[in-house]
């Protein structure tokens, strides 16, 4: 990973950054992030993660395609929270916990936009998901409810066939 000297453009600075093999142009502000939240409380809780562009819904079926989908545990702890990340999180994966930043950095995700990622959890605060990231292995005893999730905006808008 490396970077090149401070520019400025439109009286902002800026930063070209390299990291795999893409090079990218970054604000080179450090701002703290802003973490944002929404509630999901059961079957038929929706809404925008605000500053994100992520919608999530929690359904009694399987998302359509184009959406992003996690098969509920019987066992999950509700309310469900989606965040943007927070110092310290951590993801489980079987009996191991990694660090959200090692997985985010694991995923390639770019770090100007690691803190704008949907992060969903559970009741007890347990990382259960990273909707287009990361899904969790998928257990034997399901719930039949679904969380989907998909960016809103054209990411998400499919043409017609010609």
């Amino acid at each position: 990973h490396m970077r090149w000297p401070l520019t400025r453009h439109h009286g902002r600075a800026l930063r070209l950054r390299a990291t795999g093999g893409r090079v990218r142009c970054v604000a080179s502000e450090v701002k703290p992030p802003l973490v944002r939240a929404m509630v999901l409380a059961g079957e038929g809780a929706r809404g925008v993660l605000e500053g994100t562009g992520w919608l999530f819904r929690v359904e009694s079926r399987e998302p359509p395609p184009g959406m992003h989908g996690l098969a509920l545990a019987r066992d999950v702890r509700w309310p469900l929270t989606v965040r943007t990340r927070k110092p310290g999180d951590r993801v489980r994966a079987g009996e191991k916990q990694r660090r959200l930043q090692d997985v985010l950095v694991d995923l390639r995700v770019p770090a100007e936009s690691r803190d704008s990622r949907p992060v969903v959890l559970d009741a007890e605060g347990t990382v259960v998901w990273l909707p287009g990231l990361w899904t969790p292995p998928s257990r034997a005893e399901v719930s039949g409810h679904y969380l989907w999730a998909a960016p809103v905006g054209p990411s998400n808008h499919q043409d017609p066939s010609l």
